[in-house]
């Protein structure tokens, strides 16, 4: 599994934000990283399923976001994500959610393509 962690903050109007950029977040599992090192460029997320909450995640707590690649198709990569908190950045971790994230690699133009190409271009 891929980890990212960071420190979420939740405003009071439900909106999630990085610690980092302090900027809202796409999704709570962001596995951008991950996504970005096998598509060799941008990817879109397209679809979302089996996603469970179950937990709250709370201001001042430090998110573990973890991925696994379930399959990575012709233009598509699904991950699995799971995201887990420790409260106020201490104590025993506690998973609040889980889903798989279907991802899209598009090329310049905002089209589908291939996941390998640009890798193979290289």
């Amino acid at each position: 599994m891929v980890a990212t962690v960071g420190i979420v903050f939740v405003r009071h109007e439900g909106k999630i934000r990085s610690s980092v950029t302090g900027r809202p977040l796409r999704h709570p599992a962001h596995p951008c990283n991950t996504l970005t090192k096998i598509a060799n460029g941008t990817v879109v997320t397209v679809a979302v399923s089996n996603m469970a909450f179950l937990e709250p995640v709370r201001v001042g707590d430090a998110i573990c976001c973890y991925t696994d690649t379930i399959t990575i198709g012709e233009t598509s990569i699904t991950l699995s994500v799971e995201v887990w908190v420790l409260r106020q950045g201490q104590g025993e971790r506690i998973k609040v959610t889980n889903a798989e994230f279907k991802f899209v690699a598009l090329n310049d133009n905002g089209c589908p393509r291939p996941v390998l190409a640009r890798a193979e271009a290289s």
